[in-house]
C-alpha cells in the first residue's frame, strides 16, 4: 500500500471513529437521566467536542483528497 493510500485510509478511519463516537454519545443522550447542572454541562460539552472532531476529520480528509486529486 502506498503512502498516499495509507494516509487516505488513516484519515477515513479517523472520520469513521469520530462519527461512531458521536453516535454512541447520541444513543447515551437519548437514554440518560438528567444529572446535576455540572453533569449536564459536561455531557453537552462532550457532544460539542465530538461534533468538532467530526468536522475537523472531514476537513482534513477533504483537504487531503483535494491535494491528491489536483492535476500535476
Amino acid at each position: 500500500m502506498s503512502q498516499v493510500d495509507q494516509t487516505l485510509k488513516q484519515l477515513q478511519d479517523t472520520l469513521h471513529t469520530a462519527i461512531n463516537e458521536r453516535e454512541s454519545w447520541e444513543h447515551q443522550d437519548l437514554h440518560r437521566r438528567d444529572g446535576s447542572g455540572a453533569q449536564d454541562r459536561r455531557h453537552e460539552e462532550r457532544g460539542e467536542r465530538l461534533e468538532n472532531q467530526i468536522h475537523e476529520a472531514r476537513r482534513a480528509l477533504n483537504a487531503y483528497q483535494a491535494q491528491i486529486d489536483k492535476p500535476a
